[in-house]
């Protein structure tokens, strides 16, 4: 595996973080999930029965080790400092300045190990006026700008159903700690990423803030000339984004007049005259019973086209399921359990989680400090009588 080797300190909760860190995981790192003893991760109950976790833990943290320490108690600290100084990175997204106030910010950390890679996540980023303020992926999308963009056809702002900048900031996160590893290897030094949920949305925009930072107006509006259509078994979503792609629409319509059509004849034109163009298309779709019989006829004719697929449809896809998306996992009680796999693929090493998440809050915690930092059993015991760690 391709970060065989690397050992992480992911201290995060919630989404963002712990996606980060299950990409590392995914990739050969050995990740230690550390959680506090007092219930550890709150996504662990999201949607759990009984006292099973639920998916999304899960899913989030498959292949980590876990361990519970205080980090309110000088004993729980000492723990992390000797963590510290025995693994290559950090992963942190608690809000700014609550590291610091355990003693364990960047530069103290940085201290015990010069080698060190910290990688802090949050929504405003460690610098700024609102650096200090709690916020969420929704707040990143507020404040971007994204969500304003996106909006109901009552002109209501629409929001979204899935934290696109959480996963935006942990696959920037991922990326930053790779070239920060391989920096690493060539100067010996360590450092810290500041990666804000904000600033990955800013970057990850392209139409509306390419034209807003270089004074041009930009009206919140739908995707220009991408459009949904109803089949009789569903939805189809058509894009035509190029002036080829429509003339190739209009020939596999039958209607290759359109090309020459006024209305039609610039891009500009085009989005004017979007909702013509959606009753084209409208009364052309009821020749077709199901979705699958419109993507092909769009296909002959390489025009985008693809059914919205349901969750459910989607992982049951022969494209998802021929890709490996999906991997069995067991619990420690021997329960099958699937997760989706890592989007990255290497031709020579694999990408996908060697176990299951910790089944309880400090399910690792005696083997992770007698493999990692040598603590004999009643150094152990001791810690655990003094609650600065938990073993479940």
């Amino acid at each position: 595996m391709i970060l065989r080797g690397t050992r992480v300190l992911d201290c995060s909760h919630v989404l963002a973080g712990p996606h980060c860190g299950r990409q590392l995981a995914d990739m050969g790192a050995e990740v230690i999930k550390i959680e506090s003893p007092a219930g550890g991760d709150s996504v662990r109950r999201v949607r759990g029965e009984g006292d099973r976790n639920g998916m999304v833990f899960i899913n989030l943290n498959a292949g980590k080790l876990g361990l519970a320490i205080d980090l309110a108690r000088p004993e729980g600290r000492q723990v992390m400092f000797d963590l510290v100084r025995n693994s290559d990175v950090l992963i942190e997204n608690f809000r700014p300045g609550v590291m610091r106030r355990f003693g364990l910010d960047y530069e103290s950390l940085n201290a015990v190990n010069p080698r060190l890679i910290m990688c802090s996540i949050s929504a405003f980023g460690q610098t700024g006026p609102m650096a200090e303020q709690g916020g969420f992926a929704y707040s990143a999308m507020a404040m971007s700008g994204a969500m304003d963009l996106d909006r109901e056809l009552d002109g209501r702002v629409h929001v979204g159903h899935l934290p696109v900048p959480d996963f935006l900031a942990a696959l920037n996160a991922v990326s930053a700690i790779g070239y920060a590893l391989l920096h690493r290897e060539r100067t010996g030094r360590g450092q810290f990423l500041d990666i804000s949920l904000v600033d990955c949305m800013l970057a990850g925009e392209d139409l509306a803030i390419s034209c807003v930072i270089n004074g041009q107006d930009y009206t919140p509006q739908r995707r220009p000339a991408v459009s949904t259509h109803r089949v009789a078994d569903g939805y189809v979503v058509i894009m035509m984004t190029t002036p080829e792609l429509f003339g190739r629409f209009a020939d596999a319509i039958g209607k290759p007049e359109l090309k020459v059509d006024p209305r039609f004849s610039s891009r500009d034109a085009r989005i004017a005259n979007q909702s013509v163009i959606d009753s084209i298309i409208d009364a052309w779709i009821t020749r077709f019973s199901t979705r699958s019989e419109v993507v092909e006829c769009l296909a002959t004719h390489r025009v985008p086209c693809a059914a919205v697929l349901s969750v459910q449809e989607s992982i049951e896809h022969p494209q998802v399921r021929d890709r490996g998306c999906l991997v069995e996992l067991r619990e420690d009680d021997g329960a099958p359990v699937q997760v989706v796999r890592s989007a990255m693929r290497f031709s020579s090493a694999p990408t996908v989680p060697v176990k299951s998440a910790p089944a309880r809050v400090g399910s690792d915690t005696r083997d992770v400090l007698r493999k990692v930092l040598g603590y004999s059993p009643d150094q152990i015991d001791a810690l655990i009588a003094l609650k600065a760690v938990h073993q479940a």
